[in-house]
């Protein structure tokens, strides 16, 4: 019997063809799609799941008040985990990593320039999971004269893992390594690529060192403590142990923890790690959910509109005297089949785009190890959604008298609401789409307030015996013809960057008080290479010396937070020395669009350069790299371009973006293609009705308005209900930009044209060919 079902089953596919095909390409890409989607929500989400101890470990971060200013670092100083873990109880363990930068890294007589160096305690091997593959995987240690390398730079270093005892040289320092562990995954918030030996903390050590912020400070709490008693003891410690020494300062300090798996959606301090947008991961898993709805209402439609034609069928097969049972069985048969073409087909879809997805999300697709969930659920709404459209057919008119009339106008007006429901989805989601591109395009063509065309970054050797030579690589590099300006900047100088911090010492109303500003260490040119407007004053000057030791330059936003009506002239204090301002920078967005313009001092001071900035007229870098070769030679060249930087502050809005665009086009094919499939059924149903219309006279226009009237109506209504819910939706995103557009009426224009648009062309196919029909041929059975 069921063989007998199942050969049934294919034959029905098989006959309606067109309607399956329909049902089965829009479910596959829907469930292709929620399985890239639900596997990028779970990778989001699982973010450090990989640590064996991640539910015990907690970052511990610095808060700074000082006038009033309170700023939040996710760096500490280095006593804080030796201070904690030594002098109070609970804590397991603590682990420190100190980020290098680029790292020069010597192997033989080749050399790389590589960014992701940690120097850590002996500690973090126990707070962390590193699963060693070479060396001692037992009792791993570090020494001042040893390494440890991911799998990833051993092979790309030597070829293999087999490594121990090798030599290597980390900017002119030789180490030996000591083992080598396995990558840790793409969602670990941080992703050390090699681990370097980080002295303790000395006996002796003075209160500045917790103000050194170089260091990420993680603690391995017990069973016994949570959250709340750690920032208990950590109030405690700040009481005892640094309180003491900045009393009458006007700086107040506390410490705060984060649990570990926390960290990525949690709020960006200064100094912090990448960090993920949970509405911009809600706003796919939304996206995602919406298209699925779409296809199976577009499966549960087509299956209602094919139910008017299988009445035949099913009221003959109950005369013939085939039980109800039989007939509801045969429906989950149907639904059965379907469920299992349309795995199939989007299984295919999965492997096909799962390279396509990993570059977008660095996540591998296919990792089902901890998807059991997603794999038991997606065969089951497959399932679902096929039962429910066979389930009219195969179940209600099996209850239903024979001689009953199954054309009910409750069936039609049912079909027509689940086609506006789809349409009203694919409109919020292409008014969505729009919106995004506008916002992005404006953050992109926005004007900054500074030049980024032609400008590229150099990064500069960090080693001491290189800082003579930075300014000498510059004036060479400013003495090419083809060379505008080149500017030496420290870091967190540059437009865009993590900005340092400082605590200064200004006067407001006749008081002293203590303020946090960003920080930027520049020379004479930086100014005039971004292009920067002076709004009073001058700028540095370098035949003035005293401009080093005495000046500043500020922005008119600390001039305003200060309410300083006359800026010029007044002091400011860095390490108790007093500098005057000497000019007032226009306002610039230092940071993305997301945040407000913030306060800036700018100190002339070439000592701690970190990057030169070229300006070039015909993007010739070819001269800069053969003067690098000279001065560095032992250092590799690594350049970027300035505007590409910026435009990679909004790499995660642009990928949204993208992916929603991937979206409407499937949302709106797959209504589409529901609405092609149904109005031909409908004008199927209605060919007599309009061959009798032709022959009493009435023109093609009169038929297509009379076929078509009631589908416009539809997709209208449906535009009318997508509008307010979509632009609130969208002035809810828009609220997490500081610089941001209005939602466009030409938005919500463009999206109604093309949603009737795109419908019109659906159904301009049936319309012609069946206003062509011949009434004869229609009506010759009658």
């Amino acid at each position: 019997m069921i063989k007998n079902g199942f050969r049934i089953g294919l034959r029905i596919l098989f006959k309606y063809r067109l309607y399956t095909g329909i049902s089965l390409v829009g479910l596959a890409i829907a469930i292709a799609s929620v399985w890239f989607i639900a596997n990028y929500v779970t990778n989001s989400y699982g973010y450090d799941a990989y640590q064996n101890n991640a539910h015990r470990i907690h970052r511990l971060s610095m808060q700074i008040t000082a006038g009033g200013n309170t700023d939040r670092y996710a760096t500490t100083g280095k006593p804080l985990g030796s201070v904690l873990a030594e002098n109070y109880s609970g804590i397991d363990n603590h682990a420190r990593l100190t980020f290098q930068g680029n790292t020069v890294v010597r192997v033989n007589d080749e050399l790389f320039k590589e960014n992701g160096f940690f120097k850590t305690n002996s500690e973090a091997l126990e707070v962390f999971t590193f699963d060693f593959i070479s060396g001692n995987t037992n009792t791993p240690v570090l020494d001042p004269n040893s390494i440890l390398l991911s799998r990833s730079l051993a092979e790309k270093y030597f070829g293999g893992t087999e490594v121990v005892n090798k030599p290597i040289t980390i900017e002119d320092h030789a180490y030996t390594i000591q083992g080598v562990y396995e990558d840790w995954p793409k969602n670990s918030h941080v992703n050390p690529k090699a681990l370097l030996y980080s002295e303790g903390l000395a006996a002796d050590y003075e209160l500045q060192e917790w103000f050194n912020l170089e260091h990420y400070t993680y603690v391995l709490l017990d069973g016994s403590m949570d959250l709340k008693d750690l920032d208990n003891q950590l109030a405690q410690m700040t009481t005892e142990h640094l309180k003491p020494g900045l009393e009458g300062s006007g700086v107040d300090i506390q410490f705060l923890a984060q649990p570990l798996k926390c960290l990525y959606f949690a709020p960006a301090l200064i100094d912090d790690v990448p960090k993920g947008n949970a509405k911009y991961v809600y706003a796919l898993l939304f996206a995602g959910v919406l298209v699925l709805l779409i296809a199976g209402l577009n499966s549960i439609n087509l299956s209602l509109t094919q139910s008017t034609r299988r009445t035949k069928e099913i009221q003959l097969k109950k005369m013939l005297g085939i039980s109800r049972g039989q007939l509801v069985l045969q429906s989950a048969m149907e639904s059965g089949i379907m469920t299992v073409l349309v795995l199939l087909v989007a299984g295919i879809l999965v492997l096909a785009f799962n390279n396509t997805y990993f570059q977008y999300s660095g996540f591998q697709a296919l990792d089902v190890t901890n998807q059991w969930l997603l794999l038991l659920f997606i065969p089951l709404i497959t399932f679902g959604f096929g039962l429910l459209g066979t389930s009219y057919s195969g179940v209600y008119l099996s209850f239903s008298n024979t001689l009953v009339n199954t054309k009910k106008p409750s069936v039609n007006t049912f079909k027509k609401v689940l086609l506006g429901f789809q349409f009203t989805i694919a409109s919020i989601i292409i008014i969505a789409t729009l919106t995004m591109n506008q916002q992005i395009d404006f953050m992109k063509n926005k004007d900054l307030g500074f030049s980024k065309e032609q400008v590229m970054i150099v990064d500069l050797p960090g080693n001491e015996e290189f800082k003579d030579k930075h300014i000498q690589f510059r004036e060479r590099v400013k003495s090419f013809p083809t060379i505008q300006s080149a500017s030496l900047i420290g870091g967190g100088a540059l437009p865009g960057e993590e900005n340092g911090k400082e605590i200064f010492q200004v006067t407001v109303e006749g008081k002293e008080v203590e303020k946090i500003f960003n920080f930027y260490r520049v020379d004479e040119n930086f100014s005039e290479l971004l292009e920067l407007q002076l709004a009073l004053g001058r700028n540095f000057e370098a035949d003035r010396p005293s401009d080093q030791e005495d000046a500043v330059l500020i922005n008119q936003a600390l001039a305003q937070s200060l309410q300083w009506d006359n800026p010029l002239g007044q002091t400011i204090q860095y390490y108790g020395k007093p500098r005057t301002v000497i000019g007032v920078v226009q306002n610039f967005h230092n940071t993305s669009l997301h945040n407000a313009i913030e306060p800036i001092v700018f100190i002339y001071d070439e000592a701690y350069a970190t990057k030169l900035l070229v300006k070039t007229a015909v993007g010739n870098v070819g001269l800069v790299e053969t003067a690098w070769t000279d001065f560095f030679p032992n250092t590799p060249f690594a350049l970027s371009h300035f505007d590409q930087f910026i435009e990679a502050m909004y790499t995660q809005e642009d990928d949204l973006a993208k992916l929603l665009g991937f979206f409407s086009l499937v949302s709106l094919s797959l209504c589409c293609m529901g609405l092609f499939a149904i109005f031909s059924l409908h004008l199927l149903q209605k060919t007599k009705e309009l061959s009798i219309r032709k022959v009493l006279g009435a023109n093609a226009w009169h038929l297509i308005r009379t076929t078509t009237q009631s589908y416009v109506g539809v997709a209208v209504l449906a535009m009318a209900t997508a509008i307010p819910v979509a632009w609130y939706l969208m002035e809810n995103w828009l609220s997490g930009f500081s610089y941001r557009i209005s939602v466009d009426a030409l938005v919500f224009i463009g999206a109604a044209v093309l949603i009737l648009g795109m419908s019109g062309l659906t159904l301009l196919y049936h319309i012609l060919k069946s206003v062509r029909v011949n009434p004869v041929t229609a009506l010759q059975s009658e």
